[in-house]
């Protein structure tokens, strides 16, 4: 057989037994495709090595050929071994659309092909965002404002681009060898203007400071500690006069 196979004798290439190999597939003509049927299981779907043996390449299969079979996986394996995985799941109820990635880390947001952590690209997510029980949100070495976790509102002076919108943001702040490295901040800021501190705590957790004119809703009213018997130690009331009283 050629070693450039066009679309009459794709079908009868693909249905040979063994593992032909090629140098070219092609299907000529528009609205033409390349099919290969029954595409369970590792050895029966398609594969791209790196080399000629198995131990380096990524495969593409079914996980079956059952009927309830229908997971789709794009495996990648690395010295013979299965090191990561895409996997869509064609089991799971209609429209549900859901996709796994397999993997001990998973990057995303890379701005080039280089992998060289320079991740400026804006990454969005649109759609509703579980953490799983006994699993970790982490943010790393968010050390100023421009970093950390930060709310926007789109409808909030939008013109004026993604830096110029009113923010609330949170992160641990600090660089090596300042001596409030680990500090952890509430910011905000309005429009362009620079954030400004809302809330901060010191690096020892030792002082916690509020840097906002303090407005406490609701305090209970009592006349004194004797009367505020059913609040807790350290719980906060107020006397009828407006006298801001602790619970002793």
């Amino acid at each position: 057989m050629s070693d450039v196979i066009v679309s009459s004798d794709i079908d009868s290439f693909l249905s040979s037994t063994g593992t032909p190999t090629i140098s070219e597939l092609k299907a000529n003509g528009t609205g033409k495709s390349i099919t290969k049927d029954n595409s369970y299981f590792k050895n029966g779907g398609l594969k791209l090595k790196k080399f000629t043996s198995d131990d380096e390449m990524v495969a593409l299969f079914y996980e079956g050929s059952g009927v309830n079979a229908k997971n789709l996986v794009m495996r990648q394996f690395s010295g013979g071994n299965a090191e990561g995985e895409i996997k869509f799941l064609g089991n799971t109820p209609a429209n549900s659309n859901t996709v796994r990635v397999y993997g001990k880390n998973v990057d995303i947001g890379f701005d080039n092909k280089e992998d060289d952590g320079t991740a400026t690209t804006l990454t969005k997510i649109h759609s509703d965002t579980n953490i799983v029980a006994n699993k970790n949100l982490v943010f790393t070495d968010t050390r100023d404002a421009t970093e950390g976790l930060r709310f926007h509102h789109t409808g909030v002076r939008s013109t004026n681009g993604q830096a110029g919108r009113d923010e609330i943001q949170m992160g641990m702040y600090g660089s090596y060898p300042d001596s409030t490295i680990g500090e952890f901040k509430i910011t905000h800021k309005i429009g362009t203007a620079s954030n400004t501190d809302v809330l901060s705590v010191s690096p020892s957790a030792s002082e916690v400071k509020i840097h906002k004119p303090l407005n406490l809703g609701n305090v209970p009213v009592y006349a004194n500690n004797t009367a505020a018997s059913s609040l807790d130690t350290g719980d906060v009331y107020k006397t009828s006069t407006g006298v801001l009283m602790i619970k002793y």
